[in-house]
């Protein structure tokens, strides 16, 4: 269910990756500035949480430092592969630094809080 979750949640931020953004200023509900950083972020906090809780049932290994950051760098170059996908392959989308730097704090904040909860006796359970 873990990797279901983990693919599902990859696929999503390609296909949301590769939509017109003409076609994202007409679903955006919500009117804040920024509204687009948050998503990446957003995006980028959950895709590491999945794909790490997944990695982790499967090899308890993935509790070491080194396995954490090999996973964080994954999350950062994928990321940046769907920016430089946006700016020379897909229609009507451009890269921004900006939406990448919004895509490492995410994978960052999430890299830093998730073995945190995982260990939580609260929270743990569900992770």
């Amino acid at each position: 269910m873990k990797i279901l979750l983990a693919i599902v949640w990859t696929l999503f931020i390609i296909i949301g990756s590769a939509i017109s953004g003409n076609s994202l200023n007409q679903l955006q509900f919500i009117q804040l500035p920024y509204f687009d950083k948050v998503v990446h972020f957003v995006w980028y906090f959950v895709l590491y949480m999945l794909w790490y809780s997944y990695l982790l049932h499967r090899n308890h290994t993935f509790q070491r430092v080194k396995f954490r950051i090999l996973l964080f760098a994954g999350v950062i170059l994928f990321g940046l592969v769907l920016e430089l996908l946006q700016k020379y392959y897909f229609i009507k989308r451009s890269a921004e630094i900006a939406d990448f730097f919004a895509d490492s704090l995410g994978a960052c904040l999430a890299l830093i809080l998730f073995f945190e909860l995982y260990q939580s006796k609260y929270l743990g359970k569900y992770l």
